[in-house]
């Protein structure tokens, strides 16, 4: 998407969508961050799906598909086996940014230096992407794959502003947050 390809954006759209309901969580990241070419986002994401659905239908399998993909789907998604699903989700959270220290870190630093456009799309992203990590209260570790391209990204540029600013402290802190999961493999 930013790279100026907002029909292509909601195209990929379009695909994630038909292998995960949470394809739609992307449709909307693309939408918020880019709402002067939201027709073209949408266009592109209408083709696949309208190819996908013809193909399926043209097979034979558009009840089945349905029926597994998002009858099946909204009912595993509408409830948590876990008596205490937000204590559950906090914990598993937080052992998540641990697991990714250095990029989570990164990504504080992003949110306390960056200011304007990119701020604005970050936190579009990171908080999109939580709510797509939250459906169903699971917070299965697979979820969190969903956050993890925003926190990687923000991550990184969060990292090369702390470079910029006190270069040795930087260093050292990164590396010591990379030793976490060198030292647990």
């Amino acid at each position: 998407l930013a790279g100026g390809m907002p029909a292509l954006a909601g195209a990929l759209a379009g695909v994630a969508c038909f292998f995960n309901v949470k394809g739609l969580f992307v449709l909307v990241v693309c939408l918020l961050w880019r709402p002067d070419r939201r027709l073209r986002i949408v266009s592109g994401f209408a083709a696949v799906v309208l190819a996908g659905l013809g193909a399926l239908a043209a097979a034979g399998a558009l009840n089945g598909y349905w029926e597994q993909v998002w009858v099946w789907g909204v009912r595993y998604a509408g409830s948590s086996p876990e008596a205490h699903p937000y204590l559950n989700g906090l914990k598993r959270s937080a052992n998540w940014m641990w697991f990714h220290a250095a990029v989570a870190v990164g990504t504080l630093v992003f949110f306390a230096r960056e200011r304007g456009e990119r701020f604005r799309e970050a936190w579009i992203w990171v908080l999109i992407s939580l709510a797509a990590v939250s459906v169903g209260l699971r917070f299965s570790p697979r979820y969190y794959f969903q956050l993890l391209p925003a926190v990687v990204v923000f991550g990184a540029r969060g990292l090369l502003l702390a470079l910029d600013a006190r270069r040795r402290t930087a260093i050292v802190a990164a590396s010591i947050l990379l030793l976490i999961p060198a030292i647990r493999f």
